[in-house]
């Protein structure tokens, strides 16, 4: 039943990424279009849209194993840039990269046509440099998302506006504050005010700050674990499907968390991706675990 609504929910998703440009349905928050207001809770579309693209992605090379050149670029190439253009159009960066390296590995896991593994690693890549590298000098840096790239390069840069360089001090201060131990739980100075986000892009932070070096590592490694347990899941399971699936949700955690922790360690640019089932959110919170159930029901039925 899930696999035959796969392909509308795909549909539907990209619908709700073109929503959010739409008053008075889509929202501004943190400098981006990524919201729909649905008066209860502010609806994230992006956050439905990584477990969809694995699925959709999955079921296509699930359902047709000798895709020639031309039905990999109308069926998985062309739609799933679509869908990373309209996050990149919010302009929600991280996202983006996000659903780019999804679409990589996704087709490195298919493995069979080795031309277009390399076509589609080389355009993402070229894309990502293009945007880190060439996107700050074409743009004002007053703007949201370009802010952020001119702060990682030098966050004491004068030119940096709102809390984008100041955060990343703050962070930065949070993690030494730490040490190897830790300050203890609860006993963070950066949550009372300092630190921007603490308790959602920047949860990382505080947690090396309570529970130091330690701790931090022990995070890293829970993370890897549980992502490891999912590829696993994928690997004994006979169905292709399941297999891409786990396989693309399994490296959904590590790359997220890779974007996040990078981000505010400074390893890469801060892009405002959370950090999988630890962050405060609960559209990530809430896709994460729809996703991680379907793992659970795929484990299940294996044999």
């Amino acid at each position: 039943m899930i696999n035959n609504m796969i392909i509308p929910m795909f549909f539907i998703t990209m619908g709700l990424l073109f929503l959010v440009f739409i008053p008075p349905f889509g929202i501004e928050l943190g400098g981006a279009n990524s919201s729909i207001n649905l008066i209860f809770f502010n609806f994230q579309p992006i956050e439905l849209a990584k477990i969809i693209l694995i699925m959709y992605i999955a079921k296509v090379f699930s359902t047709n194993t000798n895709l020639s050149n031309g039905e990999y670029i109308i069926k998985i190439i062309i739609p799933a840039l679509i869908m990373i253009g309209l996050v990149f159009k919010e302009p929600d960066l991280g996202g983006a990269v996000l659903l780019s390296a999804i679409l990589v590995i996704m087709i490195f896991a298919n493995g069979k046509n080795f031309k277009i593994i390399i076509a589609t690693f080389i355009i993402c890549v070229i894309g990502v440099i293009l945007v880190f590298a060439v996107l700050p000098f074409l743009l004002d840096s007053s703007q949201y998302q370009v802010a952020r790239l001119v702060a990682w390069k030098n966050p004491f840069d004068p030119s940096v506006v709102g809390t984008s360089g100041q955060n990343l001090i703050q962070g930065y201060t949070s993690i030494s504050n730490g040490g190897l131990l830790g300050a203890g739980y609860l006993n963070s100075a950066q949550t009372t005010g300092f630190l921007f986000a603490s308790s959602s892009d920047f949860i990382f932070t505080i947690i090396a700050e309570e529970f130091g070096l330690l701790g931090a590592l022990g995070v890293i490694v829970a993370l890897f674990a549980f992502a490891y347990q999912i590829f696993m899941v994928g690997v004994k399971s006979s169905k292709k499907f399941e297999y891409l699936y786990c396989t693309g949700f399994a490296f959904l955690i590590l790359i997220q968390s890779f974007i996040n922790i990078g981000g505010v360690t400074g390893i890469i640019p801060m892009t405002g991706v959370t950090l999988p089932f630890i962050s405060k959110g609960i559209n990530s919170f809430m896709f994460l675990s729809l996703g991680f159930i379907f793992v659970l029901m795929i484990k299940a039925n294996i044999k």
